[in-house]
């Protein structure tokens, strides 16, 4: 006679054996980027040495990062329904840090220093330009006693005809 093993204990034998399987691929990952880290600190050291040798004198540390592009931060699309569902629950035109703000919980993201954020909003801007071109939005000039910021460029951005101003 076979002992029945319950459907419980069956769940979490196979979910200890999915998480002990994602550690261990885990761990390999991390042994390998361990050795790729070494590997490129033993090159920018290196590099420094000879930026040192130069005759102009230059500290390596003065020399500001180039962060490699990374894939795109979200699924095909989502930026742009986030734009819209910002757009239509506003009641009045959007300046670009509005509809960023707005538009960050939508998304679910946190941005870790000053640099995230005007990445993000520099894509908001060009995703805005965009959706104008194709003639969904449109661009306002924002009156000057309104936004009282000093920039030549301070627009507003609305639906196309979804209401005046």
């Amino acid at each position: 006679m076979t002992t029945r093993i319950p459907s419980s204990l069956k769940w979490l034998v196979s979910k200890r054996a999915r998480l002990n399987g994602k550690r261990e691929k885990l761990k390999s990952q991390l042994q390998d980027l361990s050795l790729d880290l070494k590997l490129i600190e033993a090159k920018l050291k290196s590099v420094d040495d000879v930026i040192r040798l130069h005759e102009i004198p230059l500290d390596p540390r003065d020399v500001p990062d180039i962060h490699p592009k990374t894939k795109n931060r979200f699924k095909y699309g989502s930026l742009t329904k986030a734009i819209y569902t910002v757009m239509h629950s506003s009641d009045k035109a959007l300046t670009t840090d509005d509809v960023v703000i707005r538009t960050t919980p939508l998304l679910g993201i946190y941005f870790k220093d000053v640099d995230d954020y005007a990445q993000f909003r520099t894509s908001i801007r060009y995703r805005l330009k965009d959706l104008v071109r194709k003639g969904i939005l449109e661009s306002v000039k924002a009156p000057e006693d309104e936004y009282k910021v000093n920039q030549p460029n301070n627009r507003l951005w609305q639906l196309k005809g979804y209401f005046s101003r």
